[in-house]
């Protein structure tokens, strides 16, 4: 036990200091860097456990909570629905919401799961202002392009069909958080890991940054590799 003299501030804080160095006393702001996964899911999802436990989440990528990383395994094994933000009405899946990231391509619209209710109109807004429109999309994956679309900026979109309306909003990330997102997934990148723990890192990158679309589309895929 490291036992702090009374005194001097100044004797008290050499002393804290010789504790550290010692490793007897630890910051507040440190946080373990084990794995600790929950128990059960299938003999895969044990296995992507026991793979993910053979590395060291805070060197492998640097910044990330491994209370995300744990808490996102516990999420796989878990319901298919995922925690976190979300909205009154849940969007048919692989629509935008909630904090987004931009790709090269812009945002993504994938139709295919409304083209069975024939999607008659997209629109998009920014502060009641039309940012995009189009009438009868085809199925394939529709994207706004990055151009037409600014960092911190709230979006919201209806999607009509001839069945239902849908309305969600989503939110672009401002440059600093895109830029720790990209850093984070640019050291996921150049890891040596197995594929589903890769998703896994994904997933939890994603958590820690807020952006519950992206952690459930990898957590989605993360699943169908896990499964029976």
């Amino acid at each position: 036990m490291c036992k702090l003299p009374s005194g001097s501030l100044t004797t008290v804080t050499s002393a804290l200091a010789a504790c550290l160095c010692l490793g007897l006393v630890m910051p507040a702001s440190a946080q373990s860097c084990s794995f600790e996964a929950k128990q059960g899911g299938t003999p895969k999802a044990q296995a992507l456990a026991l793979d993910a436990a053979k590395v060291n989440p805070c060197t492998t990528v640097p910044g990330l909570s491994v209370k995300s990383l744990s808490s996102v395994f516990a999420t796989l094994l878990s319901t298919p629905k995922i925690g976190g933000k979300r909205f009154e009405t849940t969007p048919p899946d692989g629509l935008p919401e909630g904090k987004m990231m931009v790709s090269a391509q812009g945002i993504e619209f994938k139709l295919q799961l409304l083209a069975a209710e024939g999607v008659t109109g997209l629109q998009v807004r920014s502060a009641g202002a039309l940012v995009f429109s189009v009438a009868n999309p085809a199925a394939a994956p529709l994207f706004i392009a990055a151009s037409r679309l600014k960092p911190g900026e709230t979006y919201d979109w209806s999607i009509s069909t001839h069945k239902a309306n849908f309305k969600a909003s989503f939110e672009l990330l401002d440059p600093q958080e895109m830029a720790d997102v990209q850093t984070k997934l640019k050291a996921l990148q150049s890891a040596n890991l197995a594929p589903n723990t890769r998703l896994l890192y994904a997933a939890a990158i994603f958590e820690d940054a807020d952006l519950y679309f992206d952690r459930d589309q990898a957590l989605g895929e993360l699943r169908r590799q896990v499964a029976p």
